[in-house]
């Protein structure tokens, strides 16, 4: 059964339809902002993958130039890897996604999104992600969605929500928010110099336009979503993680005071390599959590050193700034070179 919602986001109309293409995909999604359209689809493994200590997401984003009404044409006859604009794309929806998913979850996910038309005035990154979060939360895959994203630009001083290419020339201001409606999630983009009250009002207006979207999606689940599936928990052994701390916390926080990163490193993966001959014969299956585990101990001890001392990881103080050094027309021949240090 189709399912489909029309609202406006800013000044412009926005569709969100379901049910209608990849029926056989854990969750499928189509969003509609002026001509341009975007079509995500989900799918996950049955079972996790064995001693991962990571949540092994991938997320392909893809724009192919039949979306804008042409054919490739000379030499190259087919389009090839992703582009620049494409890879950007699939992390700006890989990062407010990622963490969302249950700490314990070790399936393997695929987020997949096409661009089926572009208009060349509406950017589709964003939809993208609104597309991808609206099939995760449809689905069966545990996801603790959903969420949103916008554009905000400015014009004679005015926030725009998504705006036009043509806009963004003129913009001072190109901002990609996502969020949850009831927090940010992600920032990323660049602006002019702008003061810290306008960045807030940039913000706060991406936000509340992420609300509405959120509170769509919601609907949709409401109508259409399935039953999350129940799946398999991979964490390391309780047994396992007690030993580690008791006997290696302190070894681990002595790490901190070296302020050499590559000694701090060297010390850290001796220390790896200890622990994990050392525990390898009694948790062999589970021996892959060893970093993991020390990784955890490592950022309890940073965040309790800068809270407790107002130390950092090298000893630095809260407002020490390392010494940087930048070089300019290094290279003879090139367009332009510099060295940042």
């Amino acid at each position: 059964m189709v399912h489909r919602k029309e609202t406006t986001l800013g000044e412009k109309q926005f569709i969100l339809e379901t049910g209608k293409l990849a029926k056989l995909a854990s969750g499928s999604a189509t969003i509609q902002l002026g001509e341009t359209i975007v079509f995500a689809a989900v799918v996950a493994t049955d079972k996790p993958v064995n001693q991962l200590d990571f949540m092994p997401l991938q997320v392909e984003y893809r724009e192919r130039t039949y979306a804008a009404g042409k054919i490739p044409g000379g030499f190259f006859k087919r389009e090839g890897r992703p582009t620049e604009k494409e890879t950007v794309s699939a992390r700006l929806t890989d990062r407010p996604i990622r963490p969302l998913f249950p700490k314990d979850y070790r399936n393997e996910v695929q987020v997949i999104i096409f661009v089926l038309s572009a208009d060349k005035e509406n950017d589709a990154d964003t939809l993208g992600t609104i597309a991808a979060s609206t099939a995760l939360c449809l689905s069966d895959i545990p996801f603790l969605g959903p969420i949103g994203a916008v554009r905000i630009g400015r014009l004679d001083g005015q926030f725009i929500v998504n705006p036009t290419f043509k806009q963004l020339e003129s913009s001072d201001m190109d901002i990609v928010i996502a969020g949850t409606g009831e927090s940010i999630l992600m920032v990323e983009g660049w602006s002019s110099e702008v003061t810290e009250e306008d960045m807030v009002i940039a913000l706060e207006t991406g936000l509340k336009e992420i609300k509405n979207i959120v509170e769509i999606q919601n609907d949709k689940v409401k109508e259409a979503g399935k039953t999350k599936s129940e799946y398999t928990k991979v964490f390391a052994p309780e047994e396992m993680e007690k030993k580690i701390r008791e006997e290696y916390s302190e070894q681990i926080s002595s790490t901190l005071e070296i302020k050499e990163k590559s000694e701090r490193g060297k010390s850290l993966k001796l220390i790896n390599e200890k622990i994990t001959e050392t525990l390898e014969e009694s948790f062999e299956d589970n021996i892959n959590f060893v970093s993991k585990i020390v990784g955890d101990i490592l950022k309890e001890k940073m965040r309790d050193k800068i809270l407790n001392t107002s130390k950092r990881i090298d000893s630095r103080n809260l407002d020490d700034i390392r010494d940087i050094e930048c070089e300019i027309g290094l290279l003879p021949r090139t367009h332009g070179s510099a060295l940042f240090t």
